[in-house]
Parts: C-alpha cells; sequence; structure tokens
C-alpha cells in the first residue's frame, strides 16, 4: 500500500493491519496512484480533506484507464469542477480487485 508523505492518518494504519497489508511506502499523491496503475501496489488511499482536484484528476483516468478504480472513500464516483475543489470524502485508488473490500474496511473501521 502507498501512502501519503504529508497527510496520512490513523484510519490508513488502521486498515492496513486490518487487512494485513505487509508494507506501506510513504510517496507523493500523483506517484502513488500512477505506482497502483503499473502494478507495484495494489491500495493507495487518503480520507482526508487535505487533497484538491488537481492533486487527483490526471490519476483518477490513469488508474481507470490501466483497469482499476478511483473513488471518495465512500465508494462514490468522485465530482469534479464543484464549487469547492477539495475532496472532502478523500480518495480510494486499487487495482480494481480489492476496492470493495477496501471501502468496506474504510467504513468499518471508520465508524
Amino acid at each position: 500500500m502507498f501512502s501519503s508523505r504529508n497527510h496520512n492518518t490513523e484510519l490508513e494504519w488502521a486498515v492496513a493491519r486490518s487487512l494485513g497489508i505487509p508494507k506501506i511506502t510513504t510517496i507523493g499523491s500523483s506517484l502513488k496512484i500512477c505506482l497502483v496503475a503499473e502494478g507495484q501496489a495494489e491500495v493507495s488511499f487518503n480520507p482526508s480533506n487535505r487533497t484538491w482536484e488537481w492533486d487527483i484528476c490526471a490519476s483518477d483516468i490513469i488508474i481507470q484507464e490501466a483497469g482499476g478504480i478511483f473513488t471518495d472513500i465512500d465508494g462514490r464516483q468522485i465530482i469534479y469542477n464543484k464549487k469547492d475543489p477539495r475532496n472532502l470524502r478523500g480518495y480510494a485508488a486499487t487495482n480494481g480487485l480489492v476496492h470493495d473490500e477496501l471501502i468496506a474496511e474504510i467504513k468499518k473501521l471508520s465508524s
């Protein structure tokens, strides 16, 4: 799993522990999502509201074109060009195979 260098949260660490993810690497947003698209990790997510549309828009299409899934942490499609450009419900990027499991775990551990 890839995690934020500057904005990681306890929820990220809790989900990783709960899912048995053995390795967490911290790097910048766009790079970590591109590495998921490339197959170097299965998951990258950031539950915080400290990313903006411009931080993730290119990564969203890259993940999708690679066959992965990119949503907010509730599993909803990210909407762009909003009045408030923050990603209020963070983001979750996966290889597509583990997306539902990741979203379920995030919901379970954040409630």
